[in-house]
């Protein structure tokens, strides 16, 4: 029962969650938070576990703005079909309407997350009220290769801003919301990896030093008319990602990215770079960009954070004994509007831009701050 008692609480300060059996509870740092857009939130939410299933995944939450009066909620649910000689059949779908920020990086701390708001070092939200969901058909042909498609359908709608456009006598309206809809298609290969989910972001899974680099490419083809879409457009994106060991040197992170999206459509269906304006490092993020700073339909970026892991600060005799460890990153994004998006009828936010130039970052961290002990020694480390 202690280590039972040791294992709980570990996960609770790790990641959030609360194990109850067969279900977890959490996220607990997002209980409760404060933004500007909705002023105190309050969450709730469930997932299964192992022992509920292994082959059946589900969760969901609900919330409640008390600033803006408004329930959201969110539900995902996966079904994990056959799992045979690296071959293995899924069915999956979620639901989601709450507000979310265009722009930042799955990979960060949850938006409503209780430390979102305190991290906070520069720029503003500009959030929007997403309402819709996906459903898909995952298959893993071998260990390594894993491909997915299905449909989506989502409605946008802005909060405390408008998306506007031009009419044919040169007026600017407001569009209360935009509705896209159509098929999505991902392709997923990482060599010799069991279990690879076939998702872009993949945020909830740690891949370390694989022999060879993971590619993932994704297509969504919007459809107006289907599902209540309004436009046709395509989008097109491929990132490749690798670790580097460098023996006493540590281990280098590799990030490269390429796409470009089709059709003439409103900003929210452009690509926006990640941004990340918290004082938390985000290896997949710009870190000193605002979200929804810039605005492309074709883009590149590369992104490189090496990790001395204590080669520098070891040296130290006082530094040392605190075992923190050092990084460095450099991170490059360029990308462009063809004329039917930068002179068309939809109009970027006023505090947007397109590049006419490379953006660059350059800059240093520390990590493996955070250590949490217990009377019997055991050790946690982040």
């Amino acid at each position: 029962p202690k280590w039972k008692r040791i294992v709980s609480a570990s996960k609770l300060i790790a990641d959030g969650w609360l194990p109850a059996g067969p279900v977890d509870i959490g996220n607990a740092f997002t209980f409760y938070s404060y933004n500007e857009a909705e002023g105190s939130r309050a969450k709730f939410g469930l997932r299964t576990n192992d022992r509920f299933s292994k082959r059946v995944e589900l969760s969901g939450y609900v919330a409640y703005g008390f600033g803006d009066d408004r329930w959201k909620g969110g539900a995902h649910a996966q079904w994990h079909l056959t799992n045979e000689h690296g071959k293995r059949w899924s069915i999956g779908g979620r639901y989601r309407n709450d507000q979310v920020q265009q722009g930042r990086s799955p990979y960060m701390i949850p938006l409503d997350h209780v430390l979102t708001s305190p991290f906070r070092i520069a720029g503003r939200d500009h959030r929007m009220m997403v309402e819709g969901g996906e459903g898909w058909l995952e298959r893993q042909w071998f260990t390594g290769f894993s491909s997915r498609v299905g449909v989506y359908r989502m409605q946008m709608a802005p909060v405390g801003y408008d998306f506007r456009r031009t009419t044919a006598e040169g007026d600017t309206i407001a569009l209360n919301n935009i509705e896209s809809a159509g098929v999505k298609l991902v392709l997923r290969f990482a060599w010799g990896t069991g279990k690879l989910p076939a998702d872009y972001t993949d945020a909830d899974r740690d891949l370390f030093f694989l022999k060879y680099p993971m590619v993932t490419f994704e297509m969504l083809s919007g459809m107006q008319g289907f599902l209540g879409g309004s436009y046709d457009h395509q989008s097109y994106k491929l990132k490749v990602e690798h670790q580097l060991r460098a023996n006493k040197w540590g281990y280098l992170n590799i990030i490269a990215e390429a796409g470009m999206v089709s059709g003439q459509v409103p900003y929210p269906l452009l690509h926006t770079p990640e941004a990340n304006p918290l004082l938390l490092n985000d290896n997949h993020a710009f870190n000193l960009m605002n979200y929804l700073e810039f605005a492309s339909d074709e883009h590149a970026s590369l992104q490189l954070e090496h990790h001395f892991e204590g080669l520098l600060f070891n040296r130290i005799p006082l530094i040392r004994r605190l075992k923190l460890r050092e990084f460095v990153l450099g991170k490059v994004f360029y990308g462009g509007l063809r004329n039917e998006n930068a002179n068309g009828p939809y109009l970027l936010g006023s505090w947007q831009s397109a590049l006419d130039r490379p953006y660059t970052e350059v800059g240093f961290g520390i990590e493996n701050i955070l250590k949490i002990g217990n009377a019997n020694g055991t050790r946690f480390e982040f």
